[in-house]
């Protein structure tokens, strides 16, 4: 998926989540029972190869709420975070914990749910490569000065279980709530190849980047 040449202002809570299904259903072993036949289907519950770039965003996150979020939105405006003060909540949240479990292979068992047609289209629960990676970067901050260094990503959970440092008694991980400037990132920032222009035709007129919207900005990115 690719996400790019938007105005994302004026949002209480964050500019744009990334977030897999585990924010809300954690019991990974219940996911075969649960979820079997729509995972054979196709449905995949963690997110890969997302491109976020050239969005602006500004005046977000001023008042932060959501009964889902409510533990993520406390540790980030307390001290609870990996800076130990208290942050504007991120712009940009991505929770990791997807990808985190891929690259664990706590998940490879779910290669055995997925149904043939959802394989041949790329559904897996391998561990990320290049091409799977969640990618935020050349976003512009938008925000007034002197506000301009309040514009954040946000990683929930570490993505390589290399970098997890706090797990609960039982060995799992703990969000870790990592943060820094959306601005030359650190968490996020790589990219992915631009994805072709979607084109459409209707009765013989093509609509689209090869069509009707050329002198759109995005089409020329």
């Amino acid at each position: 998926m690719e996400v790019y040449n938007n105005q994302i202002t004026d949002n209480d809570t964050t500019a744009v989540a990334i977030t897999s299904y585990f924010l809300i259903e954690d019991d990974v072993a219940s996911y075969p029972t649960s979820f079997g036949a729509t995972i054979a289907d196709g449905w995949s519950p963690i997110l890969k190869n997302v491109y976020l770039h050239d969005n602006t965003i500004a005046r977000n996150g001023g008042a932060p709420r959501g009964d889902l979020l409510a533990p993520i939105i406390g540790g980030y405006t307390s001290a609870q975070n990996s800076t130990g003060m208290a942050q504007t909540f991120p712009a940009i949240l991505y929770d990791g914990i997807g990808e985190l479990l891929s690259n664990t292979t706590d998940l490879a068992g779910f290669n055995m749910i997925v149904g043939a047609d959802a394989a041949a289209d790329g559904v897996n629960y391998d561990p990320y490569g290049p091409e799977d990676r969640i990618c935020a970067n050349l976003n512009i901050n938008g925000n007034p000065a002197p506000e301009y260094e309040d514009v954040n990503t946000g990683l929930v959970y570490p993505t390589s279980p290399a970098d997890v440092t706090q797990v609960d008694a039982g060995g799992n991980p703990l969000p870790h709530l990592l943060i820094d400037q959306m601005v030359n990132n650190t968490y996020l920032n790589c990219t992915q190849p631009r994805l072709p222009p979607a084109v459409v035709n209707f009765r013989n007129n093509i609509y689209g980047c090869t069509g009707d919207d050329l002198a759109e900005a995005a089409c020329a990115l």
